[in-house]
């Protein structure tokens, strides 16, 4: 079983590199995924999109297989589902499951000049409908709960990932377990912003 869940996740993880642009703006420019650690421990130096590229890609590889997202996240579902006003939004890269039963997220912003205080409030108030939502499965509460929005002045992000947890018998440890996942997102992130 766990074989055939690896080989579709495969298959999904090609599909959505295939597909190309992550939920950008058609007129943005296109960016390399392949910027090395070297280059991005001088993120000052990076475009927008190379920004965006390099967390995409510090996160994905923080997770490795267990990185479940493999779904574009479309312009206008940011402020349809996300509450993330577009006029605020310079460029963007975002990715969800392919199933409902997962939860998985993850979405990086570059708000326009000024605005990143007032994205993180929007993605803020996403994940507090989250929390409040009762028809959640039971299994994703503790992913829901170690969610986490960061801000680095206009960079903005909502990351909400992990790997399934099998062991935990409890709710105590089942946050624990999601804490400590979730935790890795955070870091990938604000390594690039040292």
């Amino acid at each position: 079983m766990k074989k055939v869940t690896a080989i579709i996740f495969a298959a999904m993880l090609i599909a959505s590199v295939t597909t190309g642009c992550f939920g950008r703006d058609d007129n943005s420019s296109s960016s390399s995924m392949s910027s090395s650690s070297s280059s991005m421990s001088s993120s000052s130096e990076l475009t927008a999109s190379e920004r965006l590229a390099a967390a995409h890609k510090a996160v994905r590889e923080a997770y490795g297989e267990d990185y479940i997202p493999s779904q574009a996240i479309e312009k206008e579902a940011l402020s349809e589902v996300y509450g993330v006003n577009p006029d605020d939004v310079e460029e963007f890269i975002g990715e969800g499951p392919m199933m409902s039963a997962h939860v998985d997220q993850f979405i990086a912003i570059k708000a326009k000049d000024g605005k990143g205080a007032d994205v993180e409030k929007q993605l803020n108030a996403y994940r507090d409908k989250l929390l409040e939502d009762t028809t959640q499965y039971p299994s994703n509460m503790a992913k829901i709960q170690s969610s986490a929005v960061t801000r680095y002045d206009d960079y903005v992000f909502f990351t909400m990932l992990g790997k399934a947890d099998d062991v935990s018998e409890d709710e105590e440890s089942a946050l624990e377990f999601a804490k400590n996942e979730a935790k890795k997102a955070v870091d990938a992130i604000a390594n690039l912003f040292r």
